[in-house]
């Protein structure tokens, strides 16, 4: 009887702490799909905020040359790249923009990223945004969902912060691909996010991914399935570093 408390308080702990650091996910979800929603990754005040630029995507879809995608939203990385080259070619009008705003935002997450500073008030959100082309807009909402509030007006982003950035980054490119990453996307996204390819499985795992190798090569795969089981943590090891 004390086993099972013990482990039922286990499993209640490790929930707790993965509701703390990861997007909103559903245990009952039977779907890899529903686990994490899309509507919670993306919200309707974030839609907004980047409506202006999905619609500059959308009429450039029409034209019969390729879409000057630098041109909207600025430089992309090589992950981002291939995937927005994917929305001309998509049939279905709703599909390529829902497409067009999961790719954007990631796109600006990613630019956030970049951003030295740890302190975000209005003069240097402003600065920010001209520095690293993101709306003012994408800025402020950013900070507001993942930065810490601090004296005055300002969002300081920590080290948790900044974690809960890139698991709701990658939440989002699972989602992108299909909810299996492995070999180039795989390499391309960590070059993108400037951190290690094991990193980013080890980010993916905390998000419930199974990491699975590849027969005859030291690559793996990292597969997001339904239902959602977390591993628990290990009692010792390396903290994760950027």
């Amino acid at each position: 009887e004390n086993s099972v408390k013990e482990e039922k308080e286990n499993i209640d702990s490790l929930l707790a702490n993965r509701r703390q650091i990861l997007p909103r996910f559903c245990l009952q979800a039977k779907t890899a799909e529903d686990i994490y929603p899309i509507g919670t990754l993306l919200p309707s005040i974030v839609s907004t905020a980047i409506k202006p630029k999905i619609s500059e995507i959308m009429k450039a879809r029409k034209r019969k040359n390729a879409i000057d995608f630098a041109s909207i939203i600025g430089e992309t990385g090589e992950y981002l790249e291939s995937h927005l080259n994917r929305i001309k070619h998509i049939d279905d009008k709703k599909k390529a923009r829902k497409l067009a705003r999961v790719l954007v935002f990631v796109h600006y997450i990613l630019k956030f990223l970049e951003i030295k500073s740890r302190y975000f008030r209005k003069e240097s959100m402003e600065y920010s945004s001209t520095q690293y082309n993101i709306p003012l807009e994408v800025i402020i909402l950013i900070s507001d969902m993942f930065g810490e509030a601090t004296s005055g007006d300002a969002k300081m982003m920590t080290k948790l912060g900044k974690d809960r950035l890139i698991l709701h980054a990658l939440a989002l490119c699972l989602h992108i691909e299909q909810f299996t990453l492995s070999g180039a996307p795989l390499k391309m996204l960590s070059e993108n996010l400037h951190i290690k390819t094991e990193d980013v499985i080890r980010y993916l795992k905390e998000l419930g991914c199974k990491s699975v190798p590849q027969k005859g090569t030291r690559l793996r795969t990292v597969i997001l399935t339904a239902p959602l089981k977390f591993e628990a943590p290990k009692r010792a090891g390396k903290p994760r570093g950027r």
